[in-house]
């Protein structure tokens, strides 16, 4: 389960917040591309065999790799650099953001059915888990991606795989634009995206048109006054008068009044949605930065609250939480995370990391950091200040 949103500011700054919740750990790691590099699908696939040949059996079921010919894999020299979130030590994004301010990551949508091949298709087949390496290394806008995407064949590349494996695809660049691809009875579609929000199942049209169900919603606490028709008083707007009695209350906040709060991913959606379309507009992007976290906040899973058993402890990975958080800068490149053990968030500004490594671009190949084991808060000074 995942939550992304969009925030845009007074002065254009496109800020693209995501959550990522899973029961299984991670253990994510940020991890570089840099232009240039070639990707090797074969080798992805590889190291996917390793890893799941140490997963247990699910329903009686190994999930295994196909085997599908080498010379359908397509490979390439990337054209842009990105910084990204992997997964158990495989770089492949599971979320990321490149030179040109381009967001996206993989977000669990079980109906998922991808696109069919034959050998024919020689060198034109891209392993659906694979695809934001390539979205991240070649493409700089939301139209880059409709244009070249078509030329391409995603496909499944495992047997047995559990609907939990299946993706779709939110997609930002910096202009604003925002896109979702999804992958249904084995056809490419591309949704523009003009609400900025996705979670999971259903499908994204599903989710949109859901949100015509919440026309009550409102920033605006619901009136107390009730309409009198013996007042000269316009009605409109106002309640009318009850047979018996009128309810009121002196509570903030009734506008919200029906918003759903479980973590379904359709409340979900409805909850990122309302929330991101009646804030006021942030100024810029450290202010639109801030609001992305306090939005982020109300989808956030908290460990236990989710499970999948009764009887699941919290030593088992049965229960879906919030491993991870980040908030793209996409004007500016820089990019912050947020991790499940601590409420701090940290900074990776890739544009200053670009410029560090210009000369030598391929040793950012090289880098990645470990997620840092720090206090829950930043200790302030022993020795306040004493004002005279």
């Amino acid at each position: 389960m995942c939550t992304n949103i969009t925030i845009k500011s007074e002065d254009n700054n496109v800020i693209v917040g995501r959550s990522m919740e899973n029961a299984v750990k991670l253990e994510s790691e940020i991890f570089f591309r840099a232009a240039g590099y070639e990707y090797n699908q074969e080798s992805f696939l590889e190291e996917t065999k390793l890893l799941l040949d140490k997963v247990p059996v699910m329903d009686g079921k190994r999930i295994t790799i196909k085997d599908i010919n080498s010379l359908l894999l397509y490979r390439w020299k990337g054209k842009y650099s990105f910084v990204g979130l992997n997964a158990k030590e495989i770089d492949v994004a599971s979320h990321g953001m490149n030179s040109e301010g381009l967001v996206t990551g993989d977000m669990t949508l079980t109906q998922s059915e991808y696109q069919s091949f034959n050998e024919k298709d020689e060198g034109k087949l891209i392993v659906y888990p694979y695809l934001t390496n390539w979205i991240l290394s070649t493409c700089a806008t939301c139209q880059d991606v409709k244009d070249n995407l078509k030329e391409f064949l995603v496909v499944n590349p495992f047997e047995n795989a559990i609907p939990g494996f299946f993706f779709h695809f939110p997609v930002n660049d910096a202009l604003g634009n925002a896109i979702v691809i999804e992958y249904v009875n084995g056809e490419l579609q591309i949704h523009d995206n003009e609400i900025g929000v996705l979670t999971n199942d259903p499908l994204f049209p599903w989710q949109r048109r859901n949100l015509d169900n919440y026309v009550n919603i409102s920033p605006v606490n619901f009136p107390s006054i009730v309409y009198d028709e013996d007042s000269d008083k316009d009605s409109k707007g106002i309640r009318p008068k009850g047979n018996i009695f009128n309810a009121n209350t002196l509570a903030q906040g009734t506008g919200f009044i029906g918003l759903p709060g479980s973590s379904t991913p359709s409340d979900r959606f409805v909850r990122a949605a309302m929330m991101s379309n009646y804030i006021y507009q942030p100024k810029d992007a450290s202010k639109a930065v801030n609001i992305a976290t306090h939005i982020l906040n109300t989808v956030d899973i908290p460990r236990g609250t989710s499970r999948e058993y009764v009887d699941s402890r919290a030593d088992q990975q049965e229960s879906d939480f919030t491993q991870w958080i980040t908030i793209s800068d996409t004007k500016n490149r820089k990019y912050y995370i947020r991790r499940y053990e601590s409420p701090l968030m940290y900074l990776v500004d890739f544009e200053s990391i670009l410029s560090k490594y210009d000369s030598n671009l391929g040793e950012l190949n090289k880098l990645t950091i470990k997620f840092p084991d720090n206090d829950l808060a930043i200790n302030l000074p022993k020795k306040a200040e004493i004002k005279s």
